[in-house]
């Protein structure tokens, strides 16, 4: 593995420069001592191409003693390789990180993987991804202690409620179709597809007793939009207390740009509610059970947002770095999130923490990401934090194939809080 390169910045505030096309600023008041104390462990199996997947979940088992991590032998530079033959399974730190493989999939992208995600009703134990059942797109409750199928699904999953009661769901073929990447292989062409049916959207399913539910339809939140085009559902996410849940609407305009309008759905009462449609959210996180932070459009710049729910509010955050990112907030620093980059002028990828209340950052590093990582097959680092808020585990493709690294950042978790 080719040395993880860790620069060390001044404190002082940068120039302005050029990346992606977006004019961005540069890290001020960066820690930088601290980073010589990072202690990093790469995770690949064999010769395959190793990662977790989107960064809206933890790969981290809660014992923190696994990680869960998906397997292809592979090209990952080719988008045609997507939906071939994956093992999904798990490193064990007592096993001096070896990699477990537990089963095989055929229904994975490479931004989002398998949604692969532990139980949260046994978070040590057993693993819900998606699979084919009955040669259709679906999912498997898995236990990994007793190497056994617990349960099979007749649907795939997207994301898992945090009291373990509620499962969302999409249509993955449609996704993948609209947005490569990020769906599944199916039997049905684009131009096929109906706009905005009335029997597709969100889906949410009671695990106990099964009952699966259409509970925004396309052809209801598209009704105020250009009906002309394709619609597609992205990104359910959870609140923390199970009792809400955000999603993304998307669809073109007549000149091929996306539109992104962000719901907001409350699961008791059953109410839809449009968070944001003048600016594009990009990509956003759950801070606390009526606060949520985006990274948005707006004016062609990047902002940060905290959504404060009860009080129906927005509030800018004021986060100078670099362009767009995936953020996490440390599940033990509740306002400590961790954030990268898209790849700089030099195909360089960079990792930081940042406080949203103090201003105060700690810089963890760069990855390189190679030429062929573009477009649908990029390695985004998607950073996640394992349940103790002590270690980042990321996807990078630095080496020329896709692995993921541990990274030790307790001493910069520790800068941000000082």
């Amino acid at each position: 593995m080719r040395k993880i390169i860790l620069r060390f910045l001044e404190k002082f505030n940068y120039k302005l420069r050029k990346i992606d096309g977006d004019e961005l600023i540069e890290t001020p008041k960066l820690i930088n001592d601290e980073c010589k104390k990072l202690k990093l462990k790469k995770l690949t199996h064999e010769k395959n191409a190793t990662f977790f997947g989107y960064h809206d979940k933890t790969p981290s088992s809660l014992d923190g003693k696994k990680i869960l991590a998906c397997s292809v032998s592979g090209d990952d530079r080719k988008l045609e390789n997507e939906c071939t033959k994956m093992e999904v399974g798990f490193f064990s730190f007592s096993d001096g990180y070896r990699f477990y493989p537990v089963d095989e999939t055929f229904t994975w992208c490479w931004q989002q993987g398998c949604m692969l995600q532990w139980n949260p009703l046994k978070p040590n134990s057993q693993i819900f991804y998606n699979s084919l059942v009955d040669s259709e797109h679906g999912s498997i409750l898995f236990d990994i202690s007793k190497n056994v199928e617990v349960k099979r699904f007749t649907f795939p999953i997207y994301s898992i409620s945090p009291n373990g009661k509620y499962v969302s769901s999409l249509n993955f073929t449609r996704l993948g179709l609209l947005r490569p990447g990020y769906g599944y292989k199916g039997n049905i062409n684009k131009n096929d597809l109906p706009n905005a049916p009335d029997d597709d959207g969100v889906f949410l399913i009671d695990l106990k007793t099964g009952t699966r539910k259409l509970i925004v339809s396309l052809k209801s939140i598209a009704a105020n939009t250009d009906q002309n085009v394709p619609h597609y559902i992205n990104h359910i996410t959870f609140s923390p207390d199970s009792s809400k849940l955000t999603f993304f609407h998307i669809y073109e305009n007549q000149s091929g740009g996306r539109l992104i309008r962000f719901y907001l759905y409350d699961i008791e009462y059953k109410t839809l509610k449009l968070l944001e449609a003048a600016n594009n959210v990009s990509h956003y996180c759950w801070s606390k059970n009526n606060e949520i932070l985006t990274s948005e459009m707006e004016s062609g710049k990047i902002v940060t947002y905290l959504y404060k729910l009860e009080e129906e509010k927005k509030k800018v955050i004021d986060v100078p770095h670099i362009g767009d990112y995936h953020p996490m907030f440390n599940p033990a620093e509740s306002d400590i999130i961790v954030a990268d980059t898209k790849p700089d002028k030099d195909r360089n990828q960079h990792l930081f923490l940042f406080n949203i209340k103090s201003g105060r950052y700690f810089y963890a590093g760069k990855f390189h990401s190679p030429d062929e990582y573009k477009g649908e097959v990029r390695c985004d680092l998607h950073p996640r934090w394992d349940r103790q808020g002590k270690n980042l585990i990321v996807d990078t493709a630095e080496d020329g194939k896709r692995s993921m690294v541990k990274i030790d950042v307790t001493e910069g978790v520790k800068s941000c809080l000082d």
